[in-house]
């Protein structure tokens, strides 16, 4: 139900634009809050050094190619089984 200022049309007029540019201060002043404490916490990060970096990058990838060697072979096993189980 919408009550309408039937002596007052201005003031609901202004009201609601009063509440429209609250409601935008608000999400800007939120958004704001919510980026500074983002960069606040980026500065408290240790990054990696290059090497660190490298070092990760390598042992992440050989544990991917062996995983991947693993599955292949086991995946070969379990067809070659189907496949006399199938005979």
């Amino acid at each position: 139900m919408v009550i309408v200022h039937q002596k007052y049309p201005q003031k609901l007029k202004r009201e609601r634009e009063e509440c429209a540019v609250n409601f935008f201060v608000k999400l800007f002043n939120r958004l704001k809050n919510y980026f500074k404490d983002a960069w606040s916490e980026l500065k408290k990060v240790t990054w990696p050094s290059r090497k660190e970096l490298i070092s990760s990058t390598l042992t992440v990838l050989a544990v991917v190619v062996v995983f991947a060697v693993f599955l292949g072979v086991i995946d070969l096993i379990l067809t070659a089984l189907i496949g006399l189980y199938i005979k």
